[in-house]
């Protein structure tokens, strides 16, 4: 299921206590896509906006982890259950975002 492309940026609006989320293209931004209250959600809206950066700082992640955990299988070394642990949970991220 593909996303609407980044960067999303939170920006305070003028109407009344609102923050919409919006996609930034060049120096234009998309119509919302998501809004929030912004007296008691405005860590949300952050987040939110966040999201695409977040999600390709884990693939990017993933992508380096397989190249160390090749060049270890190579080498001989095995991964530990640490290892695994942190893989997991990257690749959980990354799933919960795009399946």
């Amino acid at each position: 299921m593909p996303h609407t492309p980044g960067p999303w940026i939170a920006e305070v609006v003028d109407r009344s206590d609102w923050i919409d989320i919006v996609r930034m293209n060049g120096k234009s931004k998309s119509l919302p896509f998501a809004a929030c209250k912004h007296f008691d959600q405005e860590a949300n809206a952050k987040l939110i906006a966040a999201a695409p950066d977040l999600l390709a700082a884990c693939q990017f992640m993933m992508r380096k982890v397989e190249d160390v955990r090749t060049e270890r299988r190579a080498a001989g070394q095995v991964t530990t259950n640490q290892d695994e642990a942190e893989v997991a949970m990257i690749q959980a991220a990354i799933d919960k975002a795009t399946k």
